[in-house]
């Protein structure tokens, strides 16, 4: 395994290298500052890098991550990559991701993001979300979100939401959300929505539900706003 790691992180060096080389017609005496330079350093069990890596008994940090995998935390300033994957939690703070997967918290401050999975919470602060599943919660604070699946609470604070499924809580703030599924609350405080279904209670607050199923349901902006709040 260490040999195989290795070898990624040589080849890894060799691709920056060789793009350099090919596509910017960087000078052949300046490539072997870039190959050290773009090589995942490994200090103490962590590796440093500038474009990612693969560190299985550590962590990553990198500032311009193309691929990470890492048994301990993946940390990127800035992410191109197809695959973040972290043994803990991954980090990106701003870029494109395809698949960003963690065994506790899978976290995006400015991105793009096709898929995130973590066996506890998914968090996008500012962006565009295809797909979040969860184990625990699924948040998105501003931004659109296609579709939220998680086994605690589904939650999107301001923007869009197509599509919300949660074994607890489907909660939405503001703007338009199309469809909450909820085991037990269905909220939209302010906005737009088509269908929310809840085995408890399903409440809007101020705005437009088309359909409504739960228990308890109708509008009522203070019952919104404390089902909000439980998030």
């Amino acid at each position: 395994m260490k040999k195989t790691q290795n070898l990624l992180n040589f080849c890894l060096a060799v691709l920056i290298t060789a793009i350099a080389y090919f596509f910017f017609e960087i000078e052949a005496k300046y490539l072997i500052l870039i190959f050290i330079a773009s090589y995942p350093w490994k200090i103490g069990k962590n590796i440093y890098s500038l474009f990612g890596g693969i560190n299985e008994d550590g962590s990553i940090y990198s500032l311009i991550s193309i691929f990470q995998k890492a048994g301990r935390n993946a940390f990127c300033l800035v992410d191109l990559s197809l695959l973040q994957k972290a043994g803990n939690t991954a980090v990106s703070i701003a870029g494109f991701s395809f698949y960003q997967k963690a065994g506790k918290d899978a976290i995006h401050l400015f991105n793009f993001s096709l898929i995130q999975k973590a066996k506890e919470d998914t968090v996008n602060f500012f962006g565009f979300s295809f797909y979040q599943q969860a184990k625990q919660d699924a948040l998105i604070f501003i931004g659109i979100s296609l579709f939220q699946s998680c086994d605690r609470n589904a939650i999107n604070v301001l923007g869009f939401s197509s599509y919300q499924e949660a074994s607890k809580n489907a909660i939405f703030g503001l703007g338009i959300s199309l469809f909450q599924r909820a085991d037990v609350k269905a909220t939209c405080v302010l906005g737009f929505n088509i269908q929310q279904k809840a085995n408890k209670e399903a409440y809007m607050g101020l705005g437009i539900s088309l359909f409504q199923s739960a228990q308890e349901f109708g509008y009522n902006l203070k019952k919104a706003r404390a089902i909000f709040n439980e998030g």
